[in-house]
């Protein structure tokens, strides 16, 4: 489903300017070879071949290793958002307190209608059953622009969930990481 995701956005992509580039991903660990190689298993058992097991790549500290899932692909969402949705009808800030079928519920004396809805929440709003909301919580991470940084050819994501993440934009390095719940001490 990954690989042809990639491929739809691909198509879409050749008819705006969102900067899309295919490169390679790298998931990477500090110190946990054991884990990348349950990946590997899993990986291989379910049939999937886009992948090699790497040591040698160009983050400037040590790891274990990396899987490297090739040509992978990266765009600017902001751009690519904002060139898709020119000709939709987008209704921002209306309170929705249900939904049936492809009728959004607004209040009382209102309803939104459409043939196909899509919902673009964090945090599902549609709650009938489970109460989801209840065992999610909401959590930031940072990304900093590093000008004149070397840069890294491809992307590069820590298995560890506290974990820091690479990638080259338009000649910046773009560094995430700092992960942590709202409201919580973090981004250390």
């Amino acid at each position: 489903a990954n690989e042809n995701a990639i491929l739809e956005y691909e198509k879409i992509c050749k008819e705006i300017d969102c900067d899309f580039k295919r490169t390679d991903n790298y998931v990477y660990s500090l110190d946990n070879k054991k884990l990348l190689e349950k990946e590997i298993l899993a990986l291989k058992k379910i049939g999937f071949n886009n992948f090699e097991f790497s040591e040698n790549f160009e983050l400037p500290f040590n790891t274990v290793g990396a899987i490297k899932f090739k040509n992978q692909a990266q765009f600017n969402p902001l751009k690519f958002i904002s060139l898709i949705s020119q000709n939709l009808n987008i209704y921002e800030n209306s309170h929705i307190s249900e939904m049936v079928d492809t009728t959004a519920i607004v209040n009382d004396k209102f309803k939104i209608k459409a043939n196909k809805v899509i919902v673009t929440t964090h945090f599902p709003f549609i709650n009938k059953h489970g109460l989801y909301f209840l065992k999610m919580y909401q959590h930031r991470s940072y990304v900093l622009a590093l000008e004149n940084a070397p840069l890294v050819n491809g992307m590069y994501v820590d298995e560890c969930k506290n974990g820091l993440s690479f990638r080259e934009y338009d000649g910046y390095l773009l560094l995430g990481g700092g992960s942590h719940r709202t409201g919580k001490n973090g981004g250390s």
